[in-house]
């Protein structure tokens, strides 16, 4: 095994109107959240017949979606002013990043000391949440692959059926990170371990099923 190599720090910008990485999932939350409880209002509304009630309630959670998903834009160019500072290292232990920005980390404390002091478990743990991932770390002797992408300097590690962590890199920054994790992922073995089928089909169809009962 080869010695640990020096760390790789850096700080940088990364964009969120911009940035395909980060529009494309907040799309498909709002979509499939809007999908799910339309699955758990409406089509018990549907086997009733009562297909108009069915059909308000499925236009408004649709409008509420639209709603959500402007706003969260919104918050994106005006408030974070298109950009989210965040600080990466990758060393020989594996790849950990940290949110730095002060904007977000001061919104997450206020949404979870906000809901506490209204009485509101949902806005807290909404909170609660968003401050538990602003440190994420994975480690070379877990199980997931490395994609890169030179087109925007990043790095998406992936378990197989989602992306753990996404790593946008400097310009000088980006042929040091490729090559320390293109090395250390065929040293540690790492996606040699994640499994060959994805437990995602059997989510989605438990989760059909209970929607259906």
């Amino acid at each position: 095994m080869q010695p640990d190599p020096l760390p790789i720090e850096w700080e940088i910008d990364v964009p969120l109107l911009t940035n395909r990485h980060m529009l494309g999932p907040m799309v498909l939350v709002m979509l499939g959240s809007a999908i799910g409880i339309s699955l758990l209002v409406v089509f018990p509304l549907a086997i009733q017949g009562d297909w108009d009630a069915a059909a308000s309630i499925a236009m408004l959670l649709a409008v509420v979606a639209c709603g959500l998903l402007v706003l969260a834009l919104l918050i994106m160019g005006l408030i974070f002013r298109n950009r989210l500072r965040m600080h990466f290292r990758i060393d020989g232990n594996g790849v950990e990043m940290r949110q730095v920005d002060r904007t977000a980390r001061f919104g997450n404390r206020a949404a979870f000391w906000t809901g506490l002091v209204l009485g509101r478990p949902g806005a807290a743990g909404a909170g609660m949440l968003a401050i538990s991932q602003e440190e994420q770390s994975l480690g070379w002797s877990g199980a997931f692959t490395a994609h890169l992408e030179p087109a925007t300097r990043s790095i998406a590690f992936r378990n197989g059926w989602r992306t753990l962590m996404r790593v946008y890199c400097l310009p000088e920054s980006w042929d040091a990170a490729a090559a320390m994790v293109t090395a250390r992922m065929a040293e540690r073995g790492a996606a040699a371990r994640v499994p060959a089928r994805s437990p995602l089909g059997a989510y989605l169809l438990r989760t059909v099923l209970v929607a259906l009962c």
